[in-house]
């Protein structure tokens, strides 16, 4: 279970349906400083085409949280991945219960 640091605007949650995992989103991609982090033109495509955040669990991070780039549908959710030196791409995972909040 993973949930934002800060108050999510235009987001929700869901829950990863391999392993019932919970974790937060939001549309705010521009304020976590994903702008050219590729070195490849082709990975900066993907990461920019992304609409979402994910926020996930990290043990190594002070705070526990860290962020994944992602595009969130009502059933399924694209994850941009991009670990131990293998180009980034999008993993499908399969998800339920998408919750919008509601920020009005």
């Amino acid at each position: 279970m993973s949930y934002a640091q800060h108050t999510i605007i235009d987001g929700g949650c869901f829950v990863e349906k391999d392993f019932g995992m919970i974790f937060e989103y939001s549309s705010n991609v521009s304020e976590h400083g994903w702008d050219d982090k590729f070195s490849d033109a082709e990975e900066n495509a993907l990461a920019h085409s992304c609409t979402h955040v994910i926020y996930v669990r990290d043990c190594m991070k002070k705070n526990g949280v860290s962020t994944r780039l992602a595009i969130v549908k009502k059933t399924v959710a694209y994850v941009l991945t991009a670990e131990n030196d293998e180009p980034a791409k999008l993993v499908k995972w399969n998800i339920k219960n998408n919750k919008k909040y509601n920020n009005a």
